[in-house]
């Protein structure tokens, strides 16, 4: 690993610029959250599941540390998220 930048100001989430110059995501189970630990379960399982699909669908999972609370997925590059569509869905609703 080259080096890691955090990502969305969130302190568990870091984008990880491998030697190969490829780049994977990191992500910490938010300890601070008193739902943290369902969250990270959810997201595993969920992503778990989803790389079955032949046709991705969301970011492979490249592995998981369950016990450390740590999941490794692939980069899905600079563009728009998932979680950037569902704050903005939410900011657009507060407005109406």
């Amino acid at each position: 690993m080259q080096a890691a930048e955090p990502l969305w100001d969130r302190g568990h989430v870091f984008r990880l610029h491998l030697t190969s110059g490829r780049a994977a995501i990191l992500k910490r189970k938010r300890r601070d959250w008193p739902i943290g630990a369902q969250l990270f379960g959810d997201e595993l399982a969920a992503l778990d599941y989803l790389n079955a699909m032949p046709v991705p669908v969301a970011p492979r999972l490249l592995g998981a540390d369950a016990r450390a609370g740590l999941l490794l997925m692939e980069d899905r590059g600079h563009g728009a998220t998932l979680a950037d569509s569902l704050m903005a869905a939410g900011r657009s609703l507060g407005t109406r």
